[in-house]
């Protein structure tokens, strides 16, 4: 008996020392919208602008970075992931940049109490990182709707793009991605004046 119970704290010390392999520090990012030294002022009539939380089609609503490998296959990276819901990252970096082009008197998140005169409404259908061709690509397609209080349509409109980045580069990713969003963003502000 004393034998056997040997031989199982042997094993089992054996299994503990696998713990000891470092495994690589999971990397958190978020959207932002690019640094603005000074906001545009909007007007004292200016509409009041709600945006609401985007709304990320599977599988690139998860919090792991997702790439395409392959027609209709797609990986997750758990170690290079959004910090938080990637829709509510977007949301976020939708009402800062919005903020700061001045289209509007304000531009408020979904919790807040202001009737606004405006709501964009975002839905995200493809966030990846494109690894098929001979380059990664950076992709972020979003239908984007602005509707009046009324629920009248006032803008909807399909923005995609893609930008090619450094293989293997997660952080050069984000950034890509953060350009991208900027851009369409820029574009929705543009086309609302």
């Amino acid at each position: 008996m004393r034998a056997f119970l040997m031989i199982v704290i042997a094993f089992a010390l054996a299994g503990c020392s696998s713990l000891d392999r470092p495994y690589p520090d999971r990397q958190l990012y978020v959207f932002s919208a690019s640094e603005s030294d000074e906001r545009a002022s909007a007007s004292d009539d200016a509409p009041l602008l709600r945006v609401s939380r985007a709304v990320i089609a599977a599988p690139f609503g998860s919090r792991a970075m997702q790439y395409r490998v392959g027609d209709n296959q797609f990986e997750p990276d758990y170690y290079h992931a959004w910090a938080d819901d990637p829709g509510k990252l977007i949301a976020g970096a939708a009402i800062e940049a919005l903020n700061a082009q001045g289209s509007w008197r304000a531009v408020l998140d979904d919790g807040s109490m202001a009737a606004p005169s405006q709501t964009l409404e975002l839905y995200v259908d493809a966030l990846y990182a494109d690894v098929t061709g001979s380059s990664t690509q950076a992709v972020l397609s979003v239908r984007a709707t602005l509707l009046d209080d009324d629920q009248f349509v006032l803008m909807s409109e399909r923005f995609e793009e893609r930008r090619d980045v450094p293989r293997g580069d997660p952080a050069a990713l984000v950034e890509a991605w953060n350009g991208l969003l900027d851009e369409m963003l820029g574009r929705i502000a543009r086309q609302s004046s």
